[in-house]
């Protein structure tokens, strides 16, 4: 538990490094936004809890609903047996993507004994890796919005569209 989550640590380390001197370097960072290393870290702790963070509260919401709820599942299908390292190494390492989370179950139920076939312990193995997979997907997106909050640059969901340049699906010289 403690490499793994010092892998985490030293990738959200490294992304702050490297924002600090990139920031540095240009001189356009803006103080107003969360510091992209910070989100992230808070967001591999619980997940969600970067957005909520940077004030996407709905969105922070959603994301730990889904990415716990699947998790659950896949613990169930698993029966627990998803929860053990030295049998599913690979699988467990996708978990430890969802960070504390993973270990506090794996601390509190981990390492059951198998005394019969569990019927869908190979799909709650998938789903509980799953899970931790998808839990870096929205650490990446709470970075990006942070980062792009405090660069100043414009989000995708933000774009601006001058409407007299727009000239709609259908042009109007074509008849």
């Amino acid at each position: 538990i403690l490499t793994a989550s010092a892998g985490i640590a030293n990738l959200i380390l490294c992304s702050r490094v490297h924002y600090d001197a990139r920031a540095e370097a240009t001189g356009e960072a803006k103080n107003e936004a969360p510091h992209p290393g910070v989100a992230a870290l808070l967001g591999w702790i619980i997940p969600g809890a970067g957005h909520i963070l940077q004030g996407r509260k709905v969105r922070g919401l959603v994301a730990f609903g889904l990415v716990v709820t699947l998790f659950a599942i896949g613990c169930y299908l698993a029966g627990g047996t998803n929860l053990d390292r030295s049998r599913h190494f690979y699988y467990w390492a996708g978990q430890a993507l969802l960070g504390p989370i993973a270990f506090a179950v794996e601390m509190v139920h981990g390492h059951p004994l198998m005394t019969e076939n569990v019927e869908y312990a190979d799909a709650g193995v998938v789903l509980s890796s799953v899970a931790g997979m998808l839990n870096v997907l929205l650490l990446l997106d709470v970075y990006g919005y942070s980062e792009a909050k405090r660069f100043g640059r414009p989000l995708a969901t933000e774009a601006t569209v001058d409407p007299a340049s727009e000239s709609g699906p259908f042009d109007a010289s074509l008849g």
